[in-house]
């Protein structure tokens, strides 16, 4: 686990640029956050390879915006904790809304994987390191700390889960401390992807310098499957405090 983490806070240079994306023609995405940060990165590296924005289809939504560490206390207006309201709530609501979408645009597809449809979740190496055991204690959901660090943890603990649950969905994890140029080329990657662009694993074996703790793998599993079921308990939550604005 040391080794894994190191290995992203020293990530060494990426082996993948913005040389390397493919045109993108025809294709069309909505970007979350993009006027700036690693959003609006992201955003420049899809026009130049001549992205699209149209209302009749879309092939690729990243949930890439959030918020981290507001004030203590900080709520939406909905009176739920801002950082779990903000990094899990609000981007479930968006893509449930535009899910129509994406299945009519993937009913179309072509089985080329470069024309796959999916949505994207962004999640934080915090998640791994002092995240508790099973990744989200539901409790802490309904009544939250008053530490804004566990709070944030706990949203982007949640990124990672809704991945696991959501349709067409690839589960990415975006670093800190770096270049957001550096980051949204992590973010162009499939599968889970840790700093720069390395695909990673999720056997638990660090050698490969990011594979994802077992017990957050066993959280992404249902009960039957041998894990925790900790992500389906959590999806049920986010759709029941979501329902009345669906």
């Amino acid at each position: 686990m040391f080794k894994s983490q190191l290995s992203q806070f020293f990530s060494p240079a990426p082996t993948f640029s913005e040389a390397d994306v493919p045109a993108q023609d025809g294709k069309v995405f909505i970007v979350t956050g993009g006027s700036s940060g690693i959003g609006l990165e992201l955003c420049k590296t899809l026009y130049q390879k001549n992205g699209q924005t149209k209302e009749s289809r879309l092939h690729v939504l990243w949930n890439n915006a959030g918020v981290s560490q507001p004030p203590a206390g900080s709520l939406s207006k909905q009176g739920i904790e801002l950082q779990l309201a903000t990094n899990c709530l609000g981007p479930l609501l968006f893509t449930q809304f535009l899910l129509p979408l994406l299945k009519s645009t993937a009913a179309v597809a072509t089985k080329d994987a470069s024309s796959s449809v999916r949505v994207i979740w962004t999640s934080s190496q915090m998640v791994e390191l002092p995240a508790p055991q099973g990744g989200i204690v539901m409790f802490e959901l309904r009544t939250p700390p008053v530490n804004v660090t566990r709070n944030y943890v706990n949203s982007k603990t949640g990124n990672l889960l809704l991945a696991t649950e959501t349709p067409m969905t690839k589960y990415l994890a975006w670093p800190l401390l770096h270049s957001a140029r550096l980051a949204a080329l992590t973010e162009l990657n499939g599968c889970y992807v840790v700093p720069w662009g390395r695909i990673a694993g999720s056997s638990g074996d660090s050698s490969t310098g990011g594979d994802l703790r077992k017990d957050l793998v066993g959280a992404t599993k249902l009960v039957e499957d041998g894990g925790t079921g900790h992500a389906a308990e959590f999806w049920g939550w986010c759709v029941e405090m979501t329902r009345e604005s669906q």
